[in-house]
């Protein structure tokens, strides 16, 4: 046999013992589409079937009635189920997104398993799951369900998103998109002179010309701007540019919303939970005597920043202040969206869960306690699926005990997070500074907050002194109706009680030093016997 033919059969020899090739992985999503039971089924398919043409997609029937459409690229998919949504009103859609391989069928059949099941689970028109979310993100609108379960498609970002790359805005230059939301679009820019970051945000282009909203867009500016606190984000500037759109100029965040860390992490360790839940009621504290309201406390608008002089080394910081309601006498009448109430569902009062026209503070302690009831059970309190059982349960139901879901939790915590979710606000705790020091009396000593974390803060708009705050809140009688004092702790009185026992002891061996002086130096002159007693 020649050499030749040896190497062929050494090549052929490692060819059967070699695995086999596995195809490189990719990404495939599949939509799934409930179609409505008040239209024609044939004409609903067809129109399916004429919004995926012949472009890269499969099409089939499955015997549960719900047609499946496998994409090669979410992009286009997300395209196409919102022409869907358009064109067939009653349909509902979900989006599912997953890597391939050598087990392509088995997996692209858990990936449309997947879909099924948030088709099943959401409300909404376009449902999608966190992968093609991630895909998603810096070309489409999302947003988040009501109950905060699902994330909802809304439209392409390029819809009332200008090219302003490179404009300035007062001192600013827009240096790039961030992102953009139903309401409002956000730019990272950059101070002309200073070099200091920040971010731009613009009310949408299509809300730019409704008045009562872009009152509501300069409202959150002018709250936040007014309430000075390392726990409420700072606003620099606000205004409108040349085309008339309102702008706020924020300072730029790094981190990540509670909502994404609930997403990664559910539920939180206690002690953290308690740390984040008593720096929200701290700076939340601070906007209440302000007389601020925020009235949409949720996770999406909490962001956790990195902070080295922090407990845990992070601080929660307090966001879109766009539903917030003033107070203060020189506010004028609150505003809010026309014909609608005011708030995220999963998280509202009782009484805002009623459109009460007098709710008051007591309504974010509601929120907070459920905010922290999810920060420590994993869960919200009510998870019910529509709006209206949602209310109801506010209203009617009483929350689940947190040591049912989680036993290791402490009573004082639980009656903590009980008291806060009472159902009349004259049950709850009487005021934010009140829930701050229960909180940091039950975080760990190594992990509670600094004790002069909130004196150090600068004080709010209007506000001769600082309001003090392990003694309770001593605010300006402008807003005393709003925000009530609360009892002083125990430790403080004695604390205060050492502070004066010490002074009148350090008074009395003064005037006993004077007296045995005097005795001493008879022949002093007065004046200077005056004078040591001065000093």
């Amino acid at each position: 046999m020649s050499t030749e033919d040896d190497s062929d059969d050494s090549l052929l020899r490692a060819l059967a013992v070699a695995p086999p090739v596995q195809p490189p992985p990719r990404l495939v999503t599949a939509m799934l589409i409930q179609l409505s039971a008040v239209a024609p089924v044939a004409d609903q398919l067809a129109r399916v079937r004429a919004l995926v043409g012949s472009q890269d997609a499969e099409l089939t029937e499955r015997d549960d009635g719900i047609i499946c459409v496998i994409w090669k690229d979410a992009a286009l998919a997300a395209a196409r189920a919102l022409e869907l949504r358009d064109a067939l009103p009653e349909t509902r859609i979900a989006l599912a997104t997953g890597s391939t391989g050598a087990a392509g069928p088995a997996v692209v059949a858990r990936i449309v398993e997947r879909g099924v099941a948030i088709l099943a689970a959401g409300i909404q028109r376009v449902n999608v799951d966190e992968s093609t979310a991630a895909l998603l993100e810096h070309k489409f609108e999302l947003e988040l369900a009501d109950d905060g379960s699902m994330i909802v498609l809304v439209e392409p970002m390029a819809s009332g998103t200008p090219a302003l790359t490179g404009k300035v805005i007062g001192n600013y230059k827009i240096v790039s998109l961030l992102g953009t939301g139903g309401m409002g679009i956000v730019y990272l820019a950059e101070h002309v002179t200073l070099g200091r970051k920040a971010v731009i945000k613009f009310v949408q282009e299509r809300l730019s010309k409704d008045i009562g909203y872009t009152q509501r867009f300069f409202t959150e500016a002018k709250t936040a701007a007014s309430i000075r606190h390392p726990g409420i984000v700072d606003v620099f500037d606000y205004g409108k540019d040349d085309t008339g759109r309102g702008y706020i100029v924020m300072e730029l965040l790094e981190g990540e919303s509670l909502r994404t860390r609930l997403r990664r992490e559910k539920p939180l360790k206690p002690e953290l939970a308690i740390t984040l839940a008593a720096q929200m009621a701290s700076a939340l504290g601070c906007a209440h005597a302000a007389g601020v309201i925020h009235r949409d406390l949720k996770p999406d608008n909490l962001f956790l920043v990195p902070d080295t002089e922090s407990a845990h080394r992070v601080r929660a910081k307090v966001l879109d202040f766009g539903l917030a309601k003033v107070t203060t006498a020189d506010a004028g009448p609150a505003v809010t969206m026309s014909g609608n109430f005011v708030g995220t569902p999963l998280y509202m009062s009782p009484e805002q869960c009623r459109s009460k026209a007098g709710v008051d503070h007591r309504t974010d302690i509601y929120s907070l306690g459920c905010i922290l009831f999810e920060m420590v059970c994993g869960r919200p309190p009510f998870i019910d699926k529509t709006v209206g059982d949602l209310i109801i349960a506010h209203n009617t139901v009483a929350p689940p005990k947190p040591s049912d879901l989680i036993p290791t939790i402490t009573p004082a915590l639980e009656r903590a997070i009980l008291r806060a979710l009472a159902k009349h606000p004259d049950e709850r705790f009487a005021t934010m500074d009140e829930l701050y020091s229960v909180l940091s009396q039950l975080a760990p000593q190594s992990t509670a907050a600094p004790p002069l974390a909130r004196t150090a803060l600068a004080r709010p708009k209007g506000f001769s002194e600082p309001p003090p705050i392990s003694d309770g809140a001593q605010r300006a009688s402008a807003v005393s109706a709003i925000v009530t004092t609360p009892p002083r702790a125990p430790n403080a009185l004695m604390r205060r009680g050492f502070v004066i026992g010490g002074a009148l002891a350090l008074l009395l061996l003064v005037f006993a030093g004077g007296l045995l002086l005097r005795g001493v130096t008879d022949k002093q002159p007065a004046a200077a016997l005056a004078g040591r007693r001065a000093i």
